[in-house]
């Protein structure tokens, strides 16, 4: 009897048990499926938001957390972003976001937090690197903590936030840090630092005014073409030297040019490539850099060829044109008209594509020429190709 007994006791205490295993197993799964609708709805959402701007490029791993989630999102070339964005870039990682205008490299070990709706661009800075060329038409503002860098429209500037501090420099244009209701300008080849207790810093320090941040060239001949880096030396005792080198890669594993003890200026003849820069003293990296060097080749003329001939008789002189595509163009400017300068052209159009049909044209000698466009964020001029004629009877 005494063990028939415990049998049944085991057997209630085993259903007990079941049940609250079943419980525990179909609460996990409705608080999952809850978890995984809300983060579809969000998603959905977020699908209809307006973008405030681009990744315009990207290396390794950055992230980005939507205002309303708590999911970190992996990011790509071409990615958009979104006002309320946190956006965060892990070790040996970068990226350059286009925003309103505005050109923003963001450095490894950074995380920024986007505000962009009807006020002009917000970024707040929590630590890292970030390089900003500001667009003409409108400035940028970073708030670093109790601190607010206010930048004119057109600034090209750099801010580092770290656990030493703050340092501000100024290539281009001007900016200034606000504090406490206190007010420092900072002109072009200037540099703010201040500690985490406001103090200034006064260690040996560059401010670099050529090139700019993340600098793009354009090269139209076939010999290297000489780039010019240009700073201010701050902080340093007059024998002290600096060491500026060049390499293909951001490790600097393979440096390719070395200029040792340079004052304040040195010419560097670059081929077409991406190259990167960094300028130390005393084996102390106090700036660092990218430039890329684009061939800017001019496209080719397909159709009309070299002194083609067109018959049309009575009917209406219409001529194709074509060229070759040219990487990097945003679009190309075409000129036809009747005298080989093209000074006065008939026709002068932008063209997206590398075709372009028109019917203007009446008997007689045309000549015609196509020059790609690049983005402004490129330094130097473009190139076009041969001028072409053909002939119409």
């Amino acid at each position: 009897m005494g063990g028939k007994k415990r049998s049944d006791s085991d057997k209630k205490s085993g259903r007990v048990l079941d049940f609250f295993v079943v419980f525990f197993c179909l609460s996990g799964a409705v608080v999952s499926l809850y978890l995984f609708q809300d983060e579809l709805f969000r998603t959905v959402r977020s699908m209809s938001i307006q973008p405030v701007g681009t990744v315009a490029e990207k290396y390794n791993t950055v992230q980005r957390r939507l205002a309303d989630r708590v999911v970190w999102d992996r990011l790509f070339a071409e990615s958009p972003v979104y006002h309320g964005d946190l956006i965060r870039i892990a070790k040996h990682s970068g990226a350059i976001l286009n925003i309103d205008g505005n050109s923003i490299e963001l450095g490894e070990n950074t995380l920024i937090h986007i505000q962009k709706d009807a006020s002009p661009l917000l970024i707040v800075f929590f630590h890292g690197d970030i390089n900003v060329t500001s667009d003409t038409g409108g400035g940028i503002t970073l708030a670093i903590g109790d601190r607010i860098v206010e930048a004119v429209p057109g600034a090209v500037f750099s801010a580092s936030v770290g656990g030493e501090g703050i340092v501000l420099r100024v290539n281009e244009g001007s900016a200034q840090l606000v504090q406490d209701g206190k007010i420092q300008n900072a002109s072009a080849g200037m540099i703010i630092t201040r500690d985490n207790q406001g103090r200034e810093r006064l260690q040996p320090m560059v401010a670099l005014t050529s090139p700019r941040p993340n600098a793009r060239f354009l090269k139209t001949v076939s010999r290297p073409l000489p780039v010019n880096f240009v700073w201010n030396r701050i902080n340093f005792e007059g024998a002290d030297s600096l060491l500026l080198e060049i390499a293909e890669d951001r490790a600097f594993a393979k440096i390719v040019q070395s200029f040792e003890n340079p004052w304040s200026f040195a010419v560097v003849p670059m081929d077409a490539g991406c190259w990167y820069w960094r300028i130390s003293f005393e084996k102390t990296i106090l700036g660092s850099g990218r430039v890329m060097i684009t061939d800017a080749v001019p496209p080719s003329l397909i159709n009309p060829v070299m002194d083609r001939q067109f018959y049309f008789g009575t009917s209406s002189a219409q001529i194709n044109f074509q060229w070759t595509a040219v990487d990097e163009a945003q679009y190309y400017l075409l000129r036809a008209g009747s005298s080989p300068d093209l000074l006065n052209p008939q026709i002068d159009v932008q063209v997206q594509g590398t075709s372009f049909t028109s019917a203007q044209f009446k008997s007689g000698t045309w000549y015609w020429q196509v020059q790609p466009v690049y983005s402004s964020s490129y330094e130097g001029g473009s190139v076009s190709s041969q001028t072409a004629v053909f002939h119409i009877f």
